[in-house]
This record gives structure tokens, C-alpha cells and sequence, in this order.
């Protein structure tokens, strides 16, 4: 950890991270394979105090940070509340919105983690619509951001959040993304925005329409820690269980492989998870959602008439 804080304070104070400073804090930091939280924490205070960004220093703070948060505590892969809470402070301590990095780690985050709180889920949205609509953070690129516009980096972003694994809906879009599509739209329509934008917007606004998502499609990790440890846990696990059931039934055994009836009938259909509400008959039928959302400008702008065109054709294929 002293190598860590020298190469640290060193850049810090510069407000700069060179090639070589980088490749010796890479050594140093997985030396052992592991980040400890000090380091982690020390990595956050370097991105703050650098001046300017580059490619090759966010990948190695997003990695970091990303192993950190997802691979110290069991079950792995999952983020643990004290974790969202950290890492959440993390960011706020510093300023009152989020680096470009910073989001580029959040959108990580999403998008490599089996699931994680519902409070991490609530901050990455707003962090991305404040990014947008305020202008905030440093970019990693050379211009800085502008209120209102909808760049191609923040695009690419809002995309990989939308459909992340992680997310409300895993690989689809839920109600709270939806509108927050809609706030942005709404607020950016004058802006010279990503020439993906609009497509975007279509395309995620229509998956939460049209999409059928099982509300439990997603597994929380109070439920992965149990069943971790139920198939770990020797004699008392799965494994021991299948062992004794081998050895004192085995005729039961098969019974419990034996193919199961085929699917079709009513009464043996196991009972369906609901979908969250959309407007089609795979998902919400109240279409006053809709309307009220293109309403809130007082107009239908393109983009609202590319959706409508977009869910008229639809509608009609299906």
C-alpha cells in the first residue's frame, strides 16, 4: 500500500497520470490479485484529483474499482448493500456529480453484476440524467459537456444501463428507464444531439411497451448467498442429498429425472410470474401512459411520431 499511496500522491499532485505512473500503479495494485478497500479508496481520491482523463487511466479505475465492488464478498458477482452504499459516497464525497469515469464504472457495474440494490439501481439513472441534462462531469473526451445535448458517449451509455443485466428489467426496459428516456427527450429536443438518439429512444421506449419481463427474472443475493451455501455445504448440500438418495433409493432417484409430462395442459402448467405493466397485450394496456408522456412537451415532436410509427408497425406484424 505505500507504493500505492507515493505513485498516488505523486499524480495527484500534479493533477496528472503518465504512462509509466500508470504501469507501476497497475503492479503495485494487483501484486497480491486483490483490492483492498484502502486502495480502492485511494483510486477514488486520484480520479478526483486528477485534471484531465484519458482511455488508458479509466479502464484501469473501472477494473479496479469493478473487482473490488463485485468479487470481496460472497456470493461473488453480486453487489452487496454495503458496497452500493460505499461506493455511492465515494462519488458524492468528491462532487455533486459523478466524472464521466465515474458513470463508465456505474454503467460497468450494471452491466457485469448479477444484480445489485435497488439504491445503486436509483443512483446510476440519475447520476446518467443529470450527466445529460446538467452538463456534469468531466468527459473523456476532449470537449466538454454541454447542457441538454445528448452526446454519442452518454448514447452509448443510456444503452448499456437500459439493457444491462443488471438493471430494472434484465434485457429489457422497465417504466422508471422508460420516463427517464422520455425527461431526456423532452429536455434535449432543440440540443444537437448523437446521431443514435432518436433510434435509442425509439427502441427503448417500444421495448418497455411491447416486452414481457418476468418480475422475478432476477435473482436478489440474499437468495444466491443461500444457495450458495446450500450447495457447498457438504453432507447437508445438494451433492450429499443426491449421494444418499443413490445409495438407500435409487428407484426414487429416477423417479426424480424421469421425464417430466409435456407442457400444454392448463392444470399442470406451473404458475407464471407477472410481467411488469406495458401498453400491448404481452404487457400494460393502459395506454394512458403513453399519452400522457407525449402530452407532457404539449407537442409531437419526431421523436414521439417515430415511436408512434415504430409501435403502429408493431402492432400491426403482430
Amino acid at each position: 500500500m505505500t507504493e500505492i499511496a507515493d505513485i498516488i500522491r505523486h499524480a495527484a499532485t500534479s493533477g496528472h497520470i503518465d504512462a509509466d505512473q500508470l504501469a507501476a500503479l497497475r503492479a503495485a495494485s494487483w501484486a497480491d490479485g486483490v483490492i483492498s478497500r484502502a486502495e480502492a479508496e485511494a483510486l477514488f481520491d486520484l480520479e478526483n484529483a486528477l485534471q484531465s482523463s484519458s482511455p488508458e487511466w479509466a479502464a484501469f479505475f473501472v477494473e479496479a474499482i469493478s473487482h473490488y465492488v463485485l468479487e470481496t464478498l460472497e456470493p461473488r458477482g453480486f453487489v452487496a448493500d454495503e458496497q452500493a452504499d460505499w461506493l455511492i459516497e465515494q462519488i458524492r464525497s468528491s462532487s455533486t456529480a459523478a466524472t464521466m469515469t465515474e458513470l463508465e464504472l456505474l454503467t460497468r457495474l450494471i452491466e457485469r453484476a448479477e444484480n445489485v440494490p435497488e439504491t445503486l439501481k436509483t443512483y446510476v439513472l440519475k447520476s446518467l440524467e443529470d450527466a445529460v441534462l446538467l452538463g456534469s462531469g468531466r468527459s473523456l473526451s476532449a470537449a466538454e459537456p454541454v447542457p441538454c445535448h445528448v452526446t454519442q458517449e452518454e448514447c452509448r451509455m443510456i444503452r448499456r444501463i437500459i439493457f444491462a443485466p443488471a438493471s430494472d428489467r434484465p434485457a429489457a426496459v422497465s417504466k422508471r428507464e422508460a420516463e427517464m428516456l422520455f425527461r431526456v427527450k423532452d429536455a434535449c429536443i432543440e440540443g444537437d444531439n448523437a446521431e443514435d438518439w432518436q433510434t435509442l429512444f425509439v427502441q427503448g421506449v417500444g421495448n418497455y411497451l411491447m416486452t414481457y419481463v418476468p418480475r422475478d427474472a432476477q435473482m436478489d443475493r440474499e437468495r444466491a448467498a443461500q444457495l450458495q451455501q446450500f450447495m457447498t455445504s457438504g453432507s447437508r448440500g445438494i451433492g450429499g442429498f443426491l449421494t444418499r438418495a443413490a445409495q438407500e433409493a435409487p428407484q426414487s432417484l429416477n423417479l426424480l429425472f424421469a421425464r417430466k409430462p409435456a407442457a400444454g395442459k392448463a392444470d399442470e402448467a406451473a404458475p407464471q410470474s407477472e410481467p411488469e405493466p406495458g401498453i400491448s397485450a404481452r404487457g400494460n394496456t393502459d395506454q394512458s401512459w403513453l399519452t400522457r408522456h407525449i402530452d407532457a412537451n404539449g407537442r409531437i415532436d419526431p421523436y414521439d411520431q417515430a415511436l408512434l410509427d415504430f409501435l403502429a408497425t408493431e402492432q400491426f406484424q403482430t
